[in-house]
């Protein structure tokens, strides 16, 4: 589905919890940033070192070289240019040799580059040139790898270009990069916990929320009777803000936005806003601006997407308004079910299993989350049950039936 016909260059749908989790729990230690400076700085230093180039791959020539301790790099002759074949790279050759990549690493070096070379001739006998760019990136030492290899259509989106957005109108309103709020030792610092900030070789993944707000005295965010940390006030006093206190009634609701880029062209570029409860780890309950997500493939059209972005992050606001609060109250105060039993027949006619079912009903009951069978307290209680669940497609999908339960219901 597309936005309306005067800005048709983004794909608009709801936001997709499954590839928040994915993109943010399965990243290599190695590419996640302990905090928004350090990721800038370096995408921007890797933009500055990085250039484009004009290829005919009719004129590509394989090769390998031994290196000082006898290990082979394999290079590709791009006219005069001697290129290093980096693994994203590589795996782009092996497609457009007809060749699957495993099948080449078994291959020892000499035999290997023979082998690309060989199955090169064809393109190497066309009468019409066969352009490509070519994403080079150059090092002090004197070479230079090739990223990435696009098509001629290809227009590339720098993560620095993203990340400056990002940092003119978010980070200098008073957001910040998403960190743990549940399963943690409240006593671990903010500054210390992990942040989803990720940036690989071939794509950028970054969230970042409002700081909490909480209220005190809505019957599900306080201390009950002494039985410990049991509201999220009280949860955000132990983690160390100030004057966890707000008016909105629900808990403590923050905004979210996460952005994910592909430099290379290994993913589009795109952006998802929502709302989520503090304490659930709920990244997919509240779609904000008629549930928008927001994607544009790496062609011409990327430039007009990130223009609607660059709108949409100046019109973010850590404050809910009025219209995201009565969407919010009337899930507060619709009946989901009578009684335990209808609850779980209900949310069973809506698809969700009684295993799953069951820890959620029991969950809602919890004044944390409620305390009662509304659709606010069973949604809330459907994510409180993900996070308890041991395999992280089960807690996905859990997280994100919640979702497709609650329009389901408000839409009634």
């Amino acid at each position: 589905m597309t936005t309306a016909a005067a800005s048709p260059i983004v794909e608009r749908k709801g936001a997709d919890a499954g590839l928040a989790f994915k993109l943010m729990f399965n990243a290599p230690d190695e590419c996640k940033f302990k905090d928004f400076a350090s990721l800038r700085k370096a995408a921007s230093e890797q933009r500055k070192r990085s250039l484009e180039i004009e290829a005919d791959l009719r004129k590509v020539l394989f090769a390998t070289t031994p290196d000082d301790t006898g290990a082979h790099r394999d290079y590709v002759w791009v006219g005069d240019e001697k290129l290093r074949l980096t693994n994203f790279f590589y795996k782009q050759i092996a497609f457009e040799a007809g060749i699957p990549l495993g099948t080449l690493s078994l291959l020892k070096p000499d035999t290997r580059v023979r082998v690309l070379n060989e199955l090169w001739e064809p393109k190497r006998g066309m009468t019409e040139p066969c352009q490509r760019k070519l994403l080079l990136e150059k090092f002090d030492d004197g070479t230079v790898d090739v990223r990435a290899m696009n098509g001629a259509r290809y227009e590339r989106l720098w993560d620095d270009e993203v990340f400056a957005e990002i940092d003119r109108w978010l980070i200098q309103s008073g957001w910040v990069p998403a960190y743990p709020t549940f399963n943690i030792d409240p006593a671990t610092p903010i500054a210390e916990r992990e942040k989803a900030l990720i940036r690989t070789d071939r794509y950028s993944f970054t969230f970042y929320f409002t700081e909490p707000k909480f209220r005190a005295g809505d019957g599900f965010s306080d201390d009950q009777g002494g039985r410990g940390l049991s509201g999220s006030a009280d949860i955000a006093k132990a983690q160390g803000f100030a004057d966890p206190r707000d008016t909105d009634g629900l808990g403590g609701l923050r905004k979210g936005i996460m952005v994910y880029n592909g430099e290379t062209g290994h993913k589009s570029f795109g952006w998802q806003q929502f709302l989520f409860r503090n304490v659930c780890c709920n990244f997919n309950i509240w779609d904000m601006s008629e549930g928008m997500t927001r994607r544009a493939r790496h062609t011409a059209s990327v430039r007009d997407a990130f223009a609607v972005f660059k709108e949409d992050v100046q019109k973010l606001s850590g404050e809910l308004t009025e219209l995201e609060l009565d969407h919010l109250r009337k899930a507060k105060n619709l009946e989901f079910a009578k009684d335990d039993e209808a609850a779980l027949k209900r949310l069973n006619y809506l698809g969700v299993q009684k295993r799953y079912a069951t820890p959620a009903v029991e969950a809602a009951h919890n004044d944390i989350n409620g305390g009662d069978l509304s659709l606010w307290s069973v949604v809330n209680g459907m994510t409180w049950a993900a996070k308890e669940l041991g395999n992280e497609e089960d807690r996905v999908e859990l997280c994100t039936h919640a979702g497709r339960v609650l329009e389901s219901v408000l839409a009634e």
